[in-house]
């Protein structure tokens, strides 16, 4: 039981600290406008993008949450990271930025599937 606490804590602390930097860059007018000009996603994408994952990484470390509602947090960034790796293999390839998406959500599955045990 411990054990899976602390899973869960060290992959939504992974998860917090992804999305802690992600978020900042899209508010980079310069580079983040750059590449969602060339996924072909408007502007406004980008901001309602920032915002709704700062409100999920707060619901991610903050204690007094419920693991079924962070289940729904995991469940919303593993459809956010599966959108980009589509978006970056459809416009690039299968290259790094697909294969850096798959790994963030290799990191995301791991607290997810231990919020089911308690």
């Amino acid at each position: 039981m411990k054990n899976f606490k602390t899973m869960i804590w060290v992959g939504s602390w992974l998860l917090f600290a992804f999305n802690s930097i992600m978020p900042s860059s899209h508010f980079n007018p310069d580079l983040s406008k750059r590449d969602i000009r060339r996924m072909d996603y408007p502007d406004y994408f980008r901001i309602e993008l920032s915002v709704f994952k700062m409100l999920g990484r707060l619901l991610l470390i903050l204690p007094f949450i419920k693991p079924k509602y962070k289940k729904c947090v995991y469940v919303a960034f593993g459809i956010i990271v599966i959108s980009a790796a589509i978006a970056h293999w459809s416009v690039d390839g299968l290259g790094r930025e697909v294969a850096i998406t798959l790994i963030i959500l290799a990191v995301l599955l791991t607290p997810y599937f231990g919020c089911n045990k308690y």
